[in-house]
């Protein structure tokens, strides 16, 4: 939304005319609101408020050129301006602080620091984390959103017509985004479905699509193969969706412990962890397909033992079986759990969802 807004306020500047204080007051508060919603994406804020001092300097300096200094009112002048974006922005950034002291004593405990150990945050060699969140088989991005292999002609487009603001922005983003996640021994995210650490990136690479269709349309191939890749990842995301991803990650850990077993002098959650990294790097429990496997068992009708070589084609003694009950059938979506688990009605929820 505050993106959204500060192409509208390039617009006003392009045609000359300083952008409404709404459109900037809107900007700074969907940027203090995303600092509000979870502060790991502050470095992404301070991106975009970048990129909105540096338009409203350019836009301001090209209204001098035009009307002169003087034709500008007080009220529409770059300090103004300036105000009318930073103040939204700085009060909810206040409301964050406050937040922080009543909850943690300290305005500038967010948290987080039981969960961040600086020692060991930069453990990781960077080119594995960015491989992994990038095209590992069971997590990379390129794999859960296909869609985003036209990125490159986008890019390209976008740089050949003087698109700065886009391919800018993305760059800025993309850096903050990655380098740090690129580090960390858990940059896949734990038990979720793709590189969830990636999620502020995404509206910004999306919008890569469409200026990759838009520089194309003409030409039949690229129109085919966005298609392709738009099917492929609907089905990907459906897959996704039909089948919970903590009943994979449970199904495969329990694969993974027969095809690599303990090994003698190691801490069990450092094997433990050790499996989990090997899976997202292994095809055979690649998530998007693995998905698709269990639910074709369940939709058979074979209940809830699944063989391990025809879900990760591995050998092994036993069934994989769901350890926690909420994990069997389609009980995570929330309107089959309501009716079979807690007896209660599904037309309520899927009437609200009409």
């Amino acid at each position: 939304l505050a993106f959204h807004l500060l192409v509208k306020a390039r617009e006003c500047f392009a045609r000359l005319g300083p952008p409404p204080t709404a459109v900037l007051a809107g900007a700074g508060l969907a940027l203090g609101g995303a600092a509000l919603t979870r502060v790991a994406v502050v470095p992404g804020v301070i991106v975009l408020t970048l990129v909105a001092w540096r338009m409203l300097a350019f836009g301001h300096k090209l209204l001098e050129r035009a009307w002169g200094p003087e034709e500008v009112s007080p009220k529409h002048r770059f300090p103004t301006q300036a105000l009318d974006f930073a103040l939204p922005l700085l009060a909810c950034l206040a409301v964050l602080l406050g937040v922080n002291y009543v909850r943690f004593g300290s305005i500038l405990r967010t948290g987080y620091e039981a969960s961040i150990d600086l020692p060991s945050f930069f453990a990781n060699a960077p080119q594995l984390g960015l491989a992994g969140i990038l095209i590992s088989p069971g997590r990379g991005l390129l794999w859960m959103a296909p869609g985003l292999l036209l990125l490159p002609l986008a890019v390209r487009h976008a740089l050949r017509s003087g698109e700065r603001l886009w391919t800018w922005t993305l760059a800025g983003l993309a850096l903050v985004v990655l380098v740090p996640i690129s580090f960390m021994r858990g940059w896949h995210g734990a038990w979720t479905f793709g590189p969830r650490y990636l999620l502020p990136l995404l509206p910004f690479a999306w919008l890569g699509f469409g200026l990759a269709l838009e520089a194309g349309w003409k030409r039949p191939w690229l129109r085919w193969a966005a298609g392709a890749l738009c099917v492929t990842g609907l089905l990907v995301q459906l897959g996704g969706a039909l089948v919970d991803h903590t009943t994979h990650t449970d199904l495969a850990l329990q694969a993974a412990r027969m095809v690599w077993p303990d090994e003698g002098g190691v801490d069990p959650a450092e094997q433990e962890l050790r499996r989990f990294e090997r899976i997202q790097w292994d095809w055979r429990f690649a998530a998007p397909w693995a998905h698709w496997r269990i639910l074709r068992h369940r939709v058979a009708g074979l209940g809830e033992r699944f063989p391990a070589r025809t879900i990760y084609f591995v050998d092994g003694s036993g069934p994989l079986v769901p350890t926690h009950e909420r994990d069997t059938g389609f009980r995570h979506l929330a309107w089959v759990d309501l009716h079979e688990r807690l007896g209660g009605s599904v037309w309520p929820p899927i009437l609200v969802c009409l």
